[in-house]
């Protein structure tokens, strides 16, 4: 090989050490760049976990407060069923005294 061959290949071999450098330089930018859109997405979902979190809370302890009322709201029909039928037995009983001879 001459020296204008050598010459040439190491003029070549540069070039391709440069480009390679170049295109380096530009995809780390580039993941830097997706680094930080990602970390944002990342950001903006762990606050929506939160304020998701807090909802579920909230509805759980508003499920809990209306089962609650309705137990009580069905006891108090319960007792409420349980005199009207005390009651009406007590008149049953009555009119049962009144129609049986003595």
């Amino acid at each position: 090989m001459t020296i204008q061959a050598y010459q040439t290949l190491f003029e070549s071999s540069i070039a391709f050490g440069m480009r390679k450098s170049l295109q380096s330089e530009q995809r780390t930018a580039e993941m830097h760049i997706k680094i930080e859109k990602l970390e944002e997405e990342n950001y903006k979902l762990e606050i929506e976990i939160e304020h998701l979190s807090s909802d579920i809370l909230d509805l759980l302890e508003k499920e809990k407060e209306a089962k609650a009322k309705g137990e009580e709201i069905h006891h108090g029909q319960c007792e409420e069923f349980v005199n009207k039928n005390n009651e009406i037995l007590g008149m049953m009983k009555q009119v049962l005294e009144d129609l049986t001879p003595k």
